[in-house]
């Protein structure tokens, strides 16, 4: 009788162990950012303003002559502006609406994207 009881014990002891230590590894991967930057290097001559996918609305300033220094200083050099990341239709036009440049591109995640005309 103390046979059978043994036996019991030991299977309900191995069979949860058994079970349990077969579920507990799990792997997950995390991606912290779901965007991209754009930078713009543009002839400084004139207003612009740039929508990307109908969403994202944005101007850039032309050159302002300062006394001081008397060259130009531009308020959006070196600004990376924050999208979503893949596919993205960026259109950019004047002041007066017309057309400068419409043009597809693909973005990876955190990557950041000169762009130029």
């Amino acid at each position: 009788m103390s046979y059978l009881l043994k036996n019991k014990l030991l299977v309900l002891i191995v069979t949860p162990l058994l079970l349990l230590s077969g579920c507990g590894y799990k792997a997950v991967t995390i991606q912290t950012q779901d965007v991209a930057f754009l930078k713009f290097n543009i002839p400084t001559s004139q207003n612009y303003i740039v929508t990307v996918n109908n969403k994202y609305t944005f101007r850039l300033d032309k050159c302002v002559k300062t006394k001081e220094v008397s060259n130009c200083d531009l308020n959006n050099k070196g600004t990376l502006y924050e999208v979503d990341s893949g596919k993205l239709l960026i259109v950019v036009t004047d002041d007066n609406g017309n057309l400068i440049m419409e043009r597809n591109m693909y973005i990876g995640s955190g990557n950041t994207k000169v762009v130029s005309w």
